[in-house]
């Protein structure tokens, strides 16, 4: 574990810890956690680079709030949100009305001092709730990964752990073929402007679906053996679009095991199609996910099952572990006779009884002979 220490906060640092790493998270904790905006050259600046992030949130402030008090502690609960999570995430702060309407996209400010989130080619979206701490850093949490990003192993992590009430929000990940997209190469987030890639990412742009999942895409092609082991995917199938989710509910219980959903080959073909998915995920019309690993192994058999025999489909609205369940009990039960079988002293104070129950039983029906009397002659 590595911890980081910044009087008087300390944090437990989960990134990577390759030399380069180490050195800009220590670069990073150098720095002011709020830093002003002169001009929106300042803003590039704190998006680009090792030192900043494509998502960056904002306080928007004035000396002249109607509520000075009230102005004070929104400013005081800002810094102090940023100073907590200054060691993963970017905060920035403008005063002056020009700026902050050209950071704004020439809209209409809202009531000084507010709360935003920006990110280059998206909508700014505002914090709703009072400025305090806690909700700086709830909405930071909830808002800190991109709209659309590239998932790849420096990433994948944090797009799984968005946070949502008690859980996490799930993760639409469209996988794609590089080679499909008749372009020489790895896959690179050019492939979110144009085709299947740019339509979903069009569809994390809608308040509906944003709401509801993280979206990304990612190189299927890379993944190709375990895409086909784990989720049944042929890389002949791709571009295909699953919904990873950490944390699920399995017999009532909520657990943080992995689970996934999986589109019909041909599904990820346009917005229109990929939107139909996502909502009957979030309705839970699309049933119940399938866990990863051995957990998810009835669920697995169970769909190859139904790929035989289609008509198993009717029993979809059953709970999921229903044929769990029964393999499950009977186990507990023969585990329970067996733990509570009784002891050797036991078994021989029953074989003594019933030897001796057996030799009582035979004396009794023994034949009763009288002895010969011997007769005396005449």
């Amino acid at each position: 574990m590595l911890m980081v220490i910044q009087a008087p906060t300390r944090w437990v640092y989960n990134g990577r810890r390759k030399k380069d790493d180490l050195l800009t998270l220590v670069a990073r904790m150098q720095m002011p956690a709020v830093r002003p905006l002169q001009s929106a050259s300042d803003l590039e600046q704190a998006m680009e680079g090792e030192m900043g992030s494509p998502v960056v949130f904002m306080q928007g402030r004035s000396a002249g709030a109607a509520d000075a008090s009230a102005a004070t502690e929104a400013l005081a609960a800002f810094d102090a949100a940023a100073h907590t999570l200054k060691h993963t995430d970017v905060f920035v702060s403008a005063a002056q009305p020009e700026l902050l309407r050209k950071l704004m996209g020439g809209t209409e400010l809202p009531t000084l001092p507010f709360v935003a989130r920006l990110e280059r080619g998206e909508e700014p979206r505002l914090l709703t709730e009072v400025a305090t701490q806690a909700s700086i850093e709830a909405f930071v949490g909830t808002q800190r990964v991109p709209s659309f990003s590239l998932a790849d192993d420096s990433n994948f992590g944090t797009l799984l752990n968005v946070p949502k009430g008690d859980g996490f929000l799930p993760l639409a990940l469209l996988l794609l073929d590089p080679e499909s997209t008749g372009k020489d190469g790895p896959l690179t987030m050019d492939a979110s402007f144009e085709g299947v890639g740019g339509a979903l990412r069009t569809l994390s742009r809608e308040p509906a679906l944003r709401d509801q999942f993280v979206f990304a895409m990612a190189c299927g092609a890379e993944f190709e053996e375990y895409l086909k082991e784990i989720y049944f995917i042929d890389r002949s199938t791709l571009p295909r679009l699953i919904v990873l989710w950490k944390g699920d509910y399995f017999l009532g219980f909520f657990t943080t095991l992995r689970s996934f959903f999986v589109d019909t080959p041909g599904e990820a073909a346009d917005a229109a199609s990929m939107r139909a998915f996502l909502e009957r995920v979030a309705s839970g019309a699309e049933g119940f996910g399938e866990f990863e690993g051995r957990a998810g192994a009835p669920a697995r058999w169970w769909r190859l099952a139904k790929g035989y025999m289609p008509q198993l489909h009717t029993l979809d609205w059953l709970p999921r572990g229903t044929f769990v369940l029964p393999p499950v009990l009977l186990v507990i039960y023969l585990l329970f006779k067996l733990m509570s079988a009784p002891d050797a002293e036991y078994y021989e104070r029953e074989l003594a009884e019933l030897q001796g129950a057996r030799q009582q039983a035979m004396a009794k029906a023994a034949p009763q002979v009288e002895p010969l009397k011997s007769k005396k002659g005449n």
